[in-house]
């Protein structure tokens, strides 16, 4: 079996984009669209980061994460964003444990600093458990619930439709 040493990040781009919608895909148990993963060249966004995590051209972890101009504290700012929401942060079984995702967490929130961005979104739904305490571990809190969240999306039909809205403050 390969070791955790072995993994190599790599951006994505053009050449690897699908590789890494199929490999989300699979490990969330959905079908989201071509242009959730091809806007990899994507400059509208202070912050933007996508990655894929792989080991002998195996992808084994990837994520997503781009800032965002958020209503919340009553900015209504529309030139500095104010959050790096987290669209996808996924890793593979196998490999789940080996501090993986807490590397690429590590990613964003440097990232996002880099930029004068503190704090950290995303949605994940709310019967989805082993996420929702990898999260609360790193330091994020349950900020809202959303009812029915997920109704336009094919999501793994073991999860919920609504969501939780997990924020962080780095």
């Amino acid at each position: 079996m390969n070791k955790v040493d072995d993994i190599r990040l790599y951006d994505v781009n053009s050449q690897n984009w699908r590789h890494f919608q199929q490999f989300a895909n699979r490990i969330l148990k959905t079908q989201y669209p071509d242009s959730l993963f091809r806007d990899f060249d994507n400059h509208e966004h202070l912050v933007y980061i996508a990655k894929l995590a792989m080991i002998d051209g195996i992808p084994i972890a990837g994520l997503k994460a781009y800032s965002i101009i958020s209503n919340d504290r009553g900015r209504k700012s529309r030139i500095l964003p104010t959050a790096t929401y987290i669209e996808t942060l996924v890793v593979d079984e196998t490999y789940q444990g080996k501090g993986l995702g807490s590397r690429m967490l590590q990613i964003i929130e440097q990232e996002s600093l880099h930029c004068f961005i503190g704090d950290l979104m995303l949605h994940t739904p709310v019967n989805n458990s082993k996420t929702i305490q990898w999260y609360l571990s790193k330091g994020f809190i349950i900020k809202d619930t959303i009812i029915s969240y997920y109704n336009s999306t094919d999501v793994d039909p073991s999860h919920s439709r609504d969501a939780y809205l997990l924020q962080k403050t780095i």
